[in-house]
């Protein structure tokens, strides 16, 4: 499993709580499942035998996630 910390400001380290969120679910509509944990946290957990091509399609649709949260927050 590995885990991700979701902070506004890197210097800060003020937590990105609603982003998390936000994040969470833009992933699970393109069919990427990972959790959200504590209060600022995303975990996934892929399985033992994934290979390289299903791990770069999930890093993609994790990273567009990403990408379309980071796009409609004012920061």
């Amino acid at each position: 499993m590995r885990g991700r910390e979701c902070v506004k400001d890197i210097q800060t380290k003020d937590l990105a709580t609603e982003e998390q969120d936000k994040i969470t679910w833009e992933a699970v509509e393109e069919s990427l499942l990972i959790l959200a944990a504590g209060q600022s946290s995303l975990h996934h957990a892929p399985p033992l035998i994934v290979t390289r091509e299903q791990a770069d399609v999930g890093l993609q649709i994790f990273e567009e996630a990403l990408d379309r949260v980071e796009a409609e927050v004012q920061w």
